[in-house]
């Protein structure tokens, strides 16, 4: 209870709530993104920062987040990934140019995000131009 959250804390926080495990790479990217100055650990004020983007409020009871508007969601994807490239790259999984409805699927369980794959289909129908 020092008001900062060690790497380990932050991915106890997340299997907890989100019921996920955080794959240590990941986890290493997230707080590398997430902790402004640098000191390997997250304050409040670094985490509000960095997550503030997916309002809580919007998930249902079940913790899917089914509702959350398709910008909140790629949003997510790029404070993780950092840059729409990397975050294409990690998603096109089998690197033929295209995210699959399995891919995109695929990408929101790694990240912790429960959603169904009707949402997925309406997030890729947001998004193909």
């Amino acid at each position: 209870r020092d008001g900062f959250l060690s790497p380990q804390e932050f991915a106890t926080g997340v299997e907890k709530r989100l019921k996920v495990k955080v794959a240590p790479k990941l986890l290493e990217e997230i707080i590398r993104r997430a902790d402004a100055d640098r000191d390997g650990r997250l304050s409040y004020q670094e985490f509000l920062q960095h997550f503030r983007t997916v309002p809580a409020s919007a998930a249902l009871e079940d913790g899917s987040s089914d509702t959350l508007p398709t910008v909140e969601l790629c949003k997510l994807l790029l404070q993780i990934h950092g840059t729409i490239s990397d975050a294409f790259a990690d998603i096109d999984t089998n690197g033929d140019g295209r995210l699959s409805r399995e891919e995109l699927y695929s990408a929101m369980q790694r990240i912790g995000v429960r959603i169904s794959l009707s949402r997925v289909d309406r997030m890729l129908a947001d998004i193909d131009i």
